[in-house]
Order: structure tokens, then sequence, then C-alpha cells
């Protein structure tokens, strides 16, 4: 129960920092929506964690040192990057750069023993 005290914790912290690297104010209603939104997303997360046995999921503040080095901070580009993530992660070969493929591909002219 504590590391869900504490992750909650940090994930206020992480979106509001967020939310000040994206140039957005963090006292406002929108602000609030979306702090409660990543409280949400964490306490659902945390369930699915418990269920599996597994430690919770938290939120990470790199992405603000992303959008403060690129000024970048669409929705759009996030969603590209979820796309390739989700595309390379499901295509395993494509993941680990077609290690599989090429070690088929140099074996497949010698007799098998």
């Amino acid at each position: 129960m504590i590391v869900f005290i504490i992750t909650s914790i940090e994930t206020v912290g992480d979106t509001a920092a967020t939310l000040e690297a994206s140039r957005m104010q963090v006292n406002t209603e929108d602000g609030t929506r979306r702090i409660k939104g990543a409280l949400l997303n964490d306490g659902i997360s945390g369930i699915f964690s418990a269920l599996a046995t597994s430690l919770p999921l938290t939120t990470f503040a790199q992405n603000n040192g992303v959008i403060s080095l690129t000024n970048v901070a669409a929705r759009q580009a996030g969603f590209a990057a979820a796309f390739w993530l989700l595309l390379l992660g499901i295509l395993g070969e494509s993941g680990r750069g077609g290690g599989g493929c090429r070690r088929r591909l140099a074996t497949s002219g010698l007799p098998h023993t």
C-alpha cells in the first residue's frame, strides 16, 4: 500500500512538471483534470500489476527533458512514437534488428546435420 502512495505522489509531481514543460497552466481546471487522469491511470495499472503479482508501474520525468530540449509537446508526436514502438514490439524480427532473419539466410544453403 505504501508503494502506491509513493507512486501517486510521484505521479502528481511528474504530471505537473510535464504541464509546465509544455507551457500549460497547472492550477487550472484543465491541469487538474490531467493530474486526475494520470492518477486514475496509475491506479488502474496498479490494480493490474497487483493481479499479476508484479510491482506497480510509475510515471517518469524523462519526458520533461525531451519536451524542454525539442520544444515538441504535441500529442501527434506521442501517438506516432507509440505506434512505432507498438509495431516494432509486435514484429519481433524488426524489434531485434532482423538478427534471426539474417541467421536463417546465412545458413539456408548449408547441409543440415
